[in-house]
């Protein structure tokens, strides 16, 4: 099994969630939410190395806390820090060209989902190492339906077809940088891709399924944040992240 290294894109602007800061920079307990999710990777002795991808203006900031972080305790792998770009997928392309040579297989996971569990992420680290593509995804619970262009029913959609996507999304290094130079090659164009997962997709290659979970759905509008942080409250999420023996 090769070394498995992580990716957290952290340079999202989070406007729809409001406040006078980027998201992944609000807090839950008193912690950050990027500095949750990278604890989940960081900590895990699965993984060998995780890249934190910032903003350039950010990367100060980040670097302050990483260093603090450092003087809480040792983590169990390295972490490094590498500037995002223009577009998520090019911010994850960085911060695959920073892992470390060794490193064989990625997973990519957005820090707005900071309470990811030890089980999901020994999951998605053993699929990749197999050499295999996988997506974290939950079922689709509720009746989804279509809507025509008035804004009426159009149609009900069968949800026994349908998954929720989440992250991580974990690949063999070598597939994601060639398809990275494919995207490249071709330039900007009509494909935009808002995940990995999708690039994957467009290149063929067949991605299976990680069972996921509420609790790693990701923070986007502030009831997301008032209500994840009424589960750290209740204590739902403080040993979620911690791998058991």
């Amino acid at each position: 099994m090769g070394k498995v290294g992580v990716v957290l894109p952290a340079g999202g602007l989070g406007k729809r969630i409001g406040g006078d800061r980027p998201k992944q920079l609000l807090e839950i307990g008193g912690t950050p939410l990027w500095l949750h999710a990278l604890r989940a990777f960081s900590l895990n002795p699965l993984i060998s190395e995780v890249v934190l991808v910032c903003p350039a203006d950010r990367r100060p900031h980040f670097e302050a806390e990483l260093a603090r972080e450092a003087e809480r305790g040792p983590a169990a792998c390295p972490v490094r820090l590498a500037i995002g770009g223009a577009e998520r997928w090019i911010s994850v392309r960085n911060g695959v060209r920073a892992l470390s040579p060794e490193i064989e297989h990625v997973l990519v996971h957005d820090v707005a989902r900071p309470f990811v569990s030890a089980a999901i992420v020994r999951a998605c680290a053993a699929a990749a190492a197999r050499g295999e593509s996988v997506l974290v995804a939950k079922p689709c619970v509720d009746t989804v339906k279509r809507a025509s262009a008035s804004g009426a029913v159009a149609g009900t959609v069968d949800r026994s077809e349908l998954r929720l996507a989440q992250t991580p999304q974990g690949f063999p290094r070598a597939k994601l940088e060639s398809w990275y130079a494919e995207l490249e090659r071709a330039g900007s164009g009509s494909f935009v891709p808002t995940d990995e997962a999708s690039i994957a997709e467009r290149f063929g290659q067949e991605v299976r399924f990680v069972e996921g979970d509420a609790f790693n759905d990701k923070i986007t509008l502030p009831g997301d944040l008032e209500r994840f942080d009424a589960f750290w409250k209740a204590g739902l999420l403080q040993n979620r992240t911690e791998e058991k023996a």
